[in-house]
């Protein structure tokens, strides 16, 4: 895995994270949080929290070689990234 796709990966979620109030809810969210929309931005925000934590990871294990550790934080950050789409991104 090259690094500049990480700090890529990195600063897309920072970004996502600085864009936030004009991401309307999604269906699914709707139907999760209702009218909490504080609960819905806490989720939102800790969801990009840990696949940040989990891109950290995934840095750190590429600069020690580490191809097991690399592989496990991708699995991660997919699920990470498939679970979050499914809840918060409507795709009409």
């Amino acid at each position: 895995m090259d690094l500049g796709h990480i700090d890529t990966l990195q600063a897309g979620l920072v970004g996502a994270k600085q864009q936030f109030s004009h991401v309307s809810l999604s269906k699914a969210a709707r139907e999760k949080f209702g009218a909490d929309t504080a609960a819905y931005h806490e989720a939102f925000r800790m969801m990009l929290h840990q696949s940040l934590a989990e891109s950290v990871k995934l840095e750190a294990a590429v600069l020690k070689g580490d191809a097991a550790a690399a592989k496990k934080s991708v699995s991660a950050l997919i699920t990470m990234r498939n679970d979050g789409h499914d809840l918060f991104r409507d795709d009409d």
